[in-house]
């Protein structure tokens, strides 16, 4: 698993997969001796989550990752190229202008996530509006800023992703976004 590195250890992909291994424990115990002997074991590459960075060059697949920002530092994004292709991906966040930077020099496919609008979230949580915009502007991103950052990416195609996507949300999202 590649994963960015933490802005503490114990925050990194490491703990995460070392984690899950210790979940899987039991499962692994159970293997020992057994044919085709399985489990869960993980091998962990980080890599930095403060900066642009090179992940991964095999048989025409590279992949480079960039910061983004998810309540704390640490998330990133992904630019993946492919025979003349290229994706980025956001990864969770709130609008970042590295995002921007990845898309530079043209990309077919943006995936961004984007969350309600705090309006909408705020009936649907059950919170405040003013909780929701808290929750938008500091973590997320909302369907008007991911318009934005559509136009100015200027992808071949662009998708939203990490949506709850209902009667009560489709239809206030596709006009924020459209706008």
């Amino acid at each position: 698993m590649w994963g960015p590195a933490g802005e503490s250890e114990e925050l990194g992909t490491k703990a995460y997969t070392g984690h899950i291994e210790a979940a899987h424990a039991w499962d692994m115990a159970t293997m020992k001796g057994h044919p085709g002997e399985g489990g869960a074991r993980t091998v962990t590459t980080e890599i930095p989550y403060d900066k642009p960075s090179f992940v991964y060059d095999r048989n025409g697949v590279k992949i480079s990752s960039f910061p983004v920002y998810h309540a704390l530092p640490g998330a990133v994004g992904y630019r993946i190229e492919y025979n003349g292709l290229s994706v980025v991906f956001s990864g969770d966040t709130r609008p970042t202008v590295s995002i921007q930077q990845a898309c530079k020099g043209g990309v077919d496919l943006l995936i961004h996530e984007t969350f309600p609008s705090a309006e909408v979230f705020a009936k649907k949580a059950g919170l405040t509006e003013a909780d929701a915009r808290k929750v938008i502007d500091n973590i997320h991103t909302s369907p008007t800023a991911v318009g934005q950052i559509f136009q100015k990416a200027g992808a071949r195609m662009s998708v939203l992703w990490h949506f709850s996507v209902d009667h009560e949300t489709l239809g206030p999202a596709h006009e924020q976004v459209r706008a």
